[in-house]
């Protein structure tokens, strides 16, 4: 009798652990894309560049992805984004205003669909962007090195494998384009009715215009 009552203890222990949503791990990641941007110091200029490119709510949302982040010497070093769109004749700032965000289009070309680690990136490996139609490719350099190619640029991985909660986020040297800057297609506001970015972008606008003013300074003086 023990025996059989033993058994239906443990039958219904298995029904009920079968019944746990397996939301329950995600309740649990505090963490998201987004603020594991916030909090890391090599990546501030990123962050100024999601607020100012209106993906503040996607990036906080998104999950079982993968982000090449560009560290900050991706932006504002000698060789960065803010150097090639000076060659150019343009600014950061002509890439987030009047309707022309093309930033938006860059940063989406870094976020990848599906989740890989390090050791997933493996040589020609074609990786699917939120950028719609827009790929990279993955190469591994005679020193082991993981390069992602893009339409435009290249850029290597220098920390790997931080992990937030069910994503990757890979920190790169450089900037990621899709193709020449004349060509990158522009995205629409994501300041839709119902959509939470809109008051957090006008409430530190003027901080925004500020970073951006600064580290165009900055490359300017280099």
């Amino acid at each position: 009798m023990a025996c059989k009552f033993y058994a239906v203890c443990v039958l219904l222990a298995c029904v009920l652990l079968a019944g746990v949503p397996l939301s329950q791990g995600k309740e649990s990641c505090e963490l998201s894309l987004l603020e594991a941007v916030l909090e890391h110091p090599d990546l501030e200029e990123l962050a100024i560049v999601i607020e100012g490119a209106e993906l503040i709510a996607i990036l906080d949302d998104l999950e079982q992805v993968t982000l090449f982040a560009p560290n900050n010497n991706a932006f504002n070093g000698s060789n960065g984004l803010l150097s090639l769109l000076g060659l150019e004749g343009a600014s950061l700032i002509d890439f987030l205003l009047n309707g022309n965000n093309k930033a938006a289009s860059i940063l989406l070309y870094h976020i990848v669909t599906k989740p890989y680690t390090a050791s997933q990136l493996t040589n020609g490996l074609s990786l699917e962007t939120e950028l719609s139609g827009y790929n990279l490719t993955v190469s591994i350099s005679s020193t082991g090195s993981v390069v992602i190619v893009g339409g435009a640029s290249n850029a290597t991985v220098v920390t790997p494998n931080i992990q937030v909660c069910g994503s990757v986020v890979h920190i790169i040297n450089a900037v990621l384009l899709p193709g020449a800057l004349s060509t990158i297609p522009s995205q629409p506001s994501n300041s839709t009715p119902g959509s939470t970015s809109a008051a957090p972008n006008q409430a530190i606008s003027s901080t925004l215009l500020l970073g951006l003013v600064a580290t165009a300074t900055s490359v300017l003086l280099l």
